[in-house]
This record gives structure tokens, sequence and C-alpha cells, in this order.
């Protein structure tokens, strides 16, 4: 009987102290597991992101609308077919010419000739005009990377292009008899102001030094009016800074 009380008393401390071991454990386990999803360490990876790419092929634009080059083509048929009309209004038959002094049929083959060289200069410009046509069709179906333009380039273009379309415009009409297309250094000068409905507001004249010269480059500018409607962007470069167009009695030949 004193064997077994001495058993039950010398394990009783050892049962004690797995109570209470098992007991902090479990303590320790419930508080790691509620505090766990807190501890930034432990709460895993986040969660991915996924940005949708969008693959843009670029269609490279054209230098002119093809309305634009369409314009052009059909006016220069238009001064074209003018020409030719003119030049069928100005025949005389051989009997009308024998009762021409020589003075008058000399200006008559002079004005013949001048136009002879304005038909081969509108259609050389015709055939030019076709080719820029065929580039925009073809710029408008070519795919190419995608480059930005800086923002002086991109204000400039308006205001070349619609330069570019006044003077192309009066060199259309610029024709010099040949007496004066041989003095090769003759050159001379317009610079026109415009409003915004394309009417000239003034104009300034740098003088080749040869009244004849100058007539006929005002005749050129005349004969080429009205112009197109000033776009809005460059109104005000049109107004006050103007057009220049120089002509060349060379460039004729």
């Amino acid at each position: 009987m004193k064997q077994y009380a001495y058993l039950s008393t010398a394990r009783y401390p050892y049962f004690k102290n797995a109570f209470l071991l098992s007991l902090v454990l479990h303590t320790l386990l419930f508080t790691f597991a509620a505090v766990a999803p807190l501890i930034p360490i432990l709460k895993g990876k986040k969660g991915l992101t996924y940005t949708s790419t969008v693959r843009v092929d670029i269609v490279e634009l054209p230098d002119q609308l093809m309305s634009e080059v369409n314009k052009n083509i059909l006016s220069t048929q238009d001064a074209i077919r003018s020409l030719k009309k003119e030049a069928q209004s100005g025949y005389q038959d051989k009997d009308a010419l024998q009762f021409k002094t020589k003075k008058q049929i000399a200006k008559l083959k002079e004005e013949a000739t001048s136009a002879i060289a304005r038909l081969k200069a509108l259609q050389n410009l015709g055939q030019k005009q076709e080719t820029e046509q065929k580039e925009v069709l073809r710029k408008g179906n070519v795919v190419t990377e995608g480059a930005d333009v800086p923002p002086s380039d991109q204000e400039g273009i308006p205001l070349d292009a619609y330069r570019s379309m006044v003077t192309e415009k009066v060199k259309l009409r610029w024709a010099l008899p040949s007496y004066l297309r041989k003095l090769e250094n003759l050159s001379g000068e317009l610079i026109i102001f415009l409003d915004s409905d394309g009417m000239i507001v003034r104009k300034q004249i740098v003088s080749s030094g040869n009244p004849e010269f100058d007539d006929y480059m005002n005749k050129s500018l005349e004969e080429a009016l009205p112009f197109p409607s000033v776009p809005q962007e460059v109104q005000k470069d049109v107004r006050y800074d103007g057009i220049s167009i120089t002509f060349y009695a060379r460039e004729l030949k």
C-alpha cells in the first residue's frame, strides 16, 4: 500500500508539467494562427496584376490629302484646256495673215511660241501631279513603325503646304516672250499678303529692273486669283509675314 502511494506521488509532478506544457503549446499555436495573416512576411506573394497589351500597326499618312492632289490635277487640266482654247481662238489662216504687217506677224509668232512653252510646262506639271497621286495612294497603304514628330515640325507643315500651293498656282500662269526668256539673269519677286479668304490685302514687288518683266510677274499673279481660303492656324503668318514668290527668266527655257 505504501508502494502505490509513492508511485502516485512521484508521477503527479510529471503529469502536471506535461499538462502545462501542452496547454502553453496549444495556446501559442492558436495565437500564431490568429496573428500570422497580419504579419507581412507571412502573407505570401500578392496577387498578380495582368495588363492587356494592344498591338497597333501604324499606317504612314501621305504628305497630301488625295482630295488636294486631285484638285491640283483638275486645276492643271483646266489650265491646259483654257490654253489650248486660247491658242485655237487666236489662230488665223494664211489669207488673214497677208493683211498683217511684219510687226503684227512677229507678235503673233511670239505669242504662239509663248503659248507652246506654257502648254509644255503645264503638261509636265500634270505628269508630276499624277506621279504624286500614285505616291499618295502608296503611302496610304504602307504600314510603318510609328515616329514622334517634334511640335515645331508639325506647326510648319500647314504653312509650307499653303505657300507651295499658292506658288504653284501662280507659276502655272508664268510666261514670257522669247526675247525676255533669253535674258537669263532677269529675276524678280512678289510678296503677297492674304486675308483669311485668300484675297490679296497688300503686295510688295522686288523689281527685276525690267518693267516689262515686272508686268508679266503681275499678270501671272492676277490670272492665278482667287486663292483658296487660308487655314486658320496659319492665317496670321500669311497676313503679316506674307508669301514670297520669286520669278526667273531662265526657268522658262
